[in-house]
């Protein structure tokens, strides 16, 4: 490849030998393009949500984000599970990296690269607070198999959610093993929705947490506050989310 210094010195002696300086100035021009197609074009910044895409755990949950073209996917796993969850679209890009998801509840994801590149930072429009993202290498080998049906599976799915996730159950004195050891015996294939959902509720009535709750559409829901206290209503909820 020449050198610039050789390019400069050919162009000088083409002005010399011609009079024309507009045929000169184009071919000092034709000189630089090449040598800039030679050097290659400067490599263009990557794109913020190349820097987002991937798998990510949200750190003190069992939420699981596969974020791939675009596309943003939950999965609620636990070590006997991996279930396909809430999907979200790729709405906008924001400054310092953050990238923006629009998912079809319209719930908003507002995702960031962690200060010093260890992971990523998770904001839900409406929350006070931040979630740490950990990046994975690949989904769960869980998500391979077939999602669990019928009332056993679906019994272990609970089960395994709380021993992953629940943090009270010491605060509590309440032992979740041994509740696991009461309850699974009288789970049995074809067992009705209904009567699932009843011994469900059974199993979580005792923690008396507002952030405890079952929803299981037409076949009922459940949820309940601590002893002596109300559970906001909707006008108490309206004002918070606009103070929030």
């Amino acid at each position: 490849m020449p050198s610039r210094n050789l390019l400069a010195k050919e162009a000088r002696g083409l002005r010399g030998r011609t009079r024309n300086r507009g045929a000169a100035a184009v071919v000092l021009l034709a000189l630089v393009a090449g040598m800039e197609l030679a050097v290659g074009p400067v490599a263009a910044a990557p794109h913020a949500a190349d820097r987002i895409d991937g798998v990510w755990r949200v750190d003190g949950y069992g939420t699981v984000l596969s974020i791939e073209d675009g596309r943003l996917q939950e999965y609620q796993a636990t070590a006997v599970s991996c279930l396909r969850g809430a999907t979200a679209r790729r709405t906008g890009q924001g400054g310092s990296g953050s990238v923006t998801y629009t998912g079809d509840d319209a719930t908003v994801y507002r995702i960031r690269p962690a200060e010093g590149g260890a992971g990523a930072i998770l904001h839900f429009d409406g929350s006070v607070g931040d979630r740490r993202l950990l990046r994975l290498p690949a989904l769960p080998a869980s998500r391979a198999k077939a999602a669990p049906t019928g009332a056993p599976a679906t019994f272990d799915v609970f089960w395994q959610t709380f021993e992953e996730n629940y943090p009270f159950f010491a605060a509590k004195k309440i032992d979740w093993q041994a509740v696991r050891d009461r309850y699974r015996s009288r789970v049995y294939d074809g067992m009705p929705d209904t009567e699932l959902f009843a011994l469900l509720r059974e199993m979580v009535l005792p923690l008396y947490d507002a952030h405890v709750g079952i929803h299981a559409g037409d076949t009922g829901g459940f949820g309940q506050s601590r002893p002596g206290t109300m559970i906001p209503g909707p006008g108490l909820d309206q004002q918070a989310q606009a103070f929030v």
